[in-house]
This record gives structure tokens, C-alpha cells and sequence, in this order.
């Protein structure tokens, strides 16, 4: 992600539509957690970030991250874990734990829900219904609901 997609005051992020599956624009409700790492990440940088600097740059020069980074980390880490189990974790948390909507879910995960038809009708990216969900999975990350939340051994 680029800081031009970053909105700190509004806490979302805006994932242009060329970076999607789907070809369409998404917009994710950033956590109050998400926000303090953006904005220590943005205090951190050596330099003032442009709009088109990434977030999170990888260690060539004005280069992303790999898309093998967060692979590497988990196996460095020692976690028993693949970069899209976060997704599919979070689908799970969000119907056993969460009791989060099937359309609420599905719409954090930017997958299409029902036909051309009903998808034509309701036109809402639901951001404002996705945002309590986004802070209780911040929340059930960081192991402030559950004390059966197992922390990952760091490397």
C-alpha cells in the first residue's frame, strides 16, 4: 500500500481497483490499533513519505515488500501458519467467535455476495457496519477479549 491510499483521519484504506481480484475499488476500516502502527510506521521513515512511497517498502529502493515477506517471517518465526490463513482465520472468527453477518463478513474479505441482480440493487460497501467488526478482530488479535489466544514465538 502507498501513503496516497492511507487515510489516517478518516482510518481507512482505499485499495485501488487495478490491485484488486475484482477490479473494483475497496475501502477497509482501519482499527484504532491499524492507525497507531500507520502513523508509527509514517514517524519511523527516514525521510517525510511521498504519496506514492509504500507503507511498508521493501529493501530495494522504492520497491514493495515481496509477496514472499510475510511468508518468510511466519517460517522464521517458527508459527505453523501461511499469509492466507490470516483471511480464512478471520472468516472463521468472524461466524464462531465474532457472530459477524454473513454479508458483513463476506464484505471485509471483499468477496461478492448473491447474484448480478442483488449485487446490481445494493450498491453499499457496508464500511460503516465493517468497522466494529474490524476493531473486535483487532481486539482478538492482540489477545484483549481472550485469554485463550495463544501469542506467536518470536525467531
Amino acid at each position: 500500500m502507498t501513503w496516497r491510499e492511507v487515510d489516517l483521519q478518516n482510518a481507512v484504506l482505499e485499495v485501488p481497483a487495478h490491485r484488486m481480484k475484482t477490479n473494483e475499488a475497496f475501502s477497509v476500516p482501519l482499527s484504532d490499533r491499524a492507525v497507531e502502527i500507520l502513523v508509527e510506521a509514517r514517524q519511523r521513515a527516514r525521510r517525510e513519505p511521498t504519496a506514492d512511497s509504500f507503507v511498508f517498502a521493501g529493501t530495494v529502493p522504492r520497491r514493495p515488500l515481496s509477496p514472499m515477506s510475510l511468508a518468510q517471517l511466519l517460517r522464521r518465526m517458527g508459527a505453523d501458519a501461511v499469509p492466507h490463513g490470516f483471511r480464512s482465520s478471520f472468516r472463521m472468527w468472524a461466524a464462531e467467535i465474532g457472530h459477524v453477518e454473513f454479508e458483513i463478513a463476506e464484505a471485509a474479505l471483499s468477496h461478492r455476495v448473491g447474484n448480478a441482480v442483488s449485487r446490481a440493487y445494493n450498491r453499499s460497501n457496508l464500511l460503516e457496519r465493517r468497522r466494529p467488526v474490524m476493531a473486535a478482530w483487532s481486539n482478538y488479535v492482540e489477545g484483549q477479549n481472550d485469554a485463550n489466544v495463544a501469542p506467536l514465538r518470536r525467531a
